[in-house]
């Protein structure tokens, strides 16, 4: 029998990447392929072929824009250019020749931007090509109106070769079935493996923690920045006059320094640095609730991952932090204007909904008591949405 092998293609160093290390522990548990390998790309400070614990084979290409001269704000905007297109034709050679290496038999893009190199090596090798983007590609964060136009062109070129496509939501998967006419589009979301039995009755248990004299303890963990609404956050937790309160953030990004001088004045304002997803849910699951704030105006990439309520594209994805909080045993408190995400705590009970502005008034009022009613119905949507029973839509995609 032919051996399987699964080449990933990631624009990414691949430090922080847990659902790739998911899906490569699940197809190879389920037997879907016999080695899974990932072209990445780095600098001289990572290695430069390495051995993940979940059985992923990364391969990473030096490349000129990473380097530590590449990263200095007085480079040149032709040069910084002439940097990526140099990284980039250099991350194709690497492809192709780690492809006939391997002798890879099936290719995964995670880049709109390579699926060009993608859709060359299925050709040359005769593999199968999947397209698995991680957010709507042609609006993420940071691409202007020409970079967006590209990105919208050559995903209308090249998705269109794909087998199939893998997204982490379904209103993404309608936006992907309606713009290309492709039927075989998958929904595997974001579900961090469980360091937590919630099929046995925990509630009381996790009670019985919150009885004693702590305080209430909200935490917000992912990219502490200020679009991500981190300041504005910081703004209402000054407003809090209540001694019964605490918030934790967990993570990094550019709001790091204005949080530990909000955590040297105040003792109510915590920090923890990024941790790995293992660590995480531990950490997470020492508070009471989950916070998934966001202030209007909302960024342009998450008007379409988590749409506005003036919105009436039903374009969105669960953010990881979501599932996080869930799998934690937390509840959580949304924003209003992220319809999606409101729609869906309201729906099973999972927690709270308030105006972005009004944050600072809820925390100010809710008790751990109040917080403990809605446990039972997050037990009981965490023990029966898993990974270990998400991950079997992977048997749909790799083996047709």
């Amino acid at each position: 029998m032919k051996r399987r092998v699964m080449l990933h293609l990631f624009w990414s160093p691949i430090e922080f990447e847990s659902r790739l290390y998911r899906e490569t522990a699940a197809s190879l548990q389920m037997q879907l392929f016999d080695e899974v390998h990932v072209g990445a790309i780095g600098s001289q400070m990572h290695a430069q072929n390495e051995a993940h614990a979940s059985g992923l084979h990364i391969h990473r290409q030096q490349v000129p824009m990473l380097s530590r001269t590449a990263q200095q704000a007085s480079i040149g905007r032709l040069i910084k250019l002439w940097r990526a297109l140099q990284s980039l034709l250099l991350y194709w050679i690497s492809v192709i020749r780690l492809a006939r290496h391997i002798r890879a038999t099936h290719f995964c893009c995670h880049n709109a931007f390579l699926l060009p190199i993608t859709a060359v090596c299925a050709l040359l090798f005769r593999g199968k090509f999947h397209y698995s983007p991680h957010e709507l590609e042609s609006r993420r964060k940071g691409l202007s109106g020409v970079s967006r136009k590209i990105t919208e062109f050559i995903e209308w070129i090249f998705v269109r070769f794909a087998e199939n496509i893998v997204v982490v939501c379904e209103p993404i998967a309608i936006h992907y079935r309606n713009k290309f006419s492709k039927s075989l589009v998958y929904v595997i979301r974001s579900i961090p493996l469980a360091n937590f039995d919630f099929t046995t009755n925990r509630v009381t248990e996790h009670l019985e923690k919150w009885t004693n004299s702590d305080p209430i303890q909200f935490v917000y963990q992912g990219v502490l920045a200020p679009w991500r609404g981190i300041d504005g956050i910081l703004a209402q937790i000054v407003q809090i006059k209540v001694n019964f309160f605490q918030f934790k953030f967990i993570g990094k990004g550019e709001s790091v320094q204005n949080i530990l001088a909000h955590a040297t004045a105040r003792a109510d304002v915590l920090y923890v640095p990024s941790l790995p997803i293992d660590q995480l849910l531990t950490e997470t699951a020492k508070s009471h609730v989950g916070v998934i704030i966001f202030e209007d105006p909302l960024p342009e990439s998450y008007v379409y991952c988590l749409p506005h309520k003036s919105l009436s594209c039903e374009v969105a994805h669960y953010p990881n932090k979501f599932f996080e909080y869930i799998q934690s045993g937390l509840p959580v408190v949304v924003s209003s204007n992220l319809v999606y995400l409101a729609e869906l705590v309201a729906t099973h009970n999972l927690g709270w909904i308030v105006d972005c502005d009004k944050f600072s008034q809820f925390a100010s009022t809710l008790s751990k008591s109040e917080a403990g009613e809605k446990l039972t119905a997050v037990h009981r949507y965490a023990a029966r949405e898993t990974w270990e029973r998400e991950m079997q839509i992977y048997h749909l995609v790799y083996v047709q």
